[in-house]
């Protein structure tokens, strides 16, 4: 006996985005680098700030880190500003403005 059968799967997506509120780039393998988390991110553009406003760190690719450095050069640990734009896979754009702490 054989059968046949068809069923249809609905997935309910939901998109999410996160960014790191600390990190510590000590080469410990853990918490190295701060970059944007999520799934459903079709564009984004992330941008750090440091407490004067001078932008220290920008990437449109989710996969790309910041290691807490500028021009080559390790700062100082401080907090710093971010900025988030995002647009996800169904069209949904969201802005997000935030912090993280660079711990040495």
């Amino acid at each position: 006996c054989t059968a046949i059968d068809t069923v249809n799967v609905t997935v309910n997506f939901i998109p999410a985005v996160g960014v790191p509120n600390s990190f510590s780039p000590n080469g410990d393998g853990v918490n190295d680098a701060v970059r944007v988390l999520g799934q459903g991110i079709a564009r984004m553009e992330f941008k750090i700030f440091n407490r004067y406003g001078q932008l220290v760190f920008e990437t449109n690719n989710q996969n790309e880190s910041w290691v807490g450095t500028f021009n080559d050069r390790e700062l100082n640990a401080g907090t710093f500003v971010y900025t988030l734009e995002v647009v996800f896979a169904e069209g949904q754009r969201e802005v997000y403005t935030g912090d993280v702490t660079l711990v040495r």
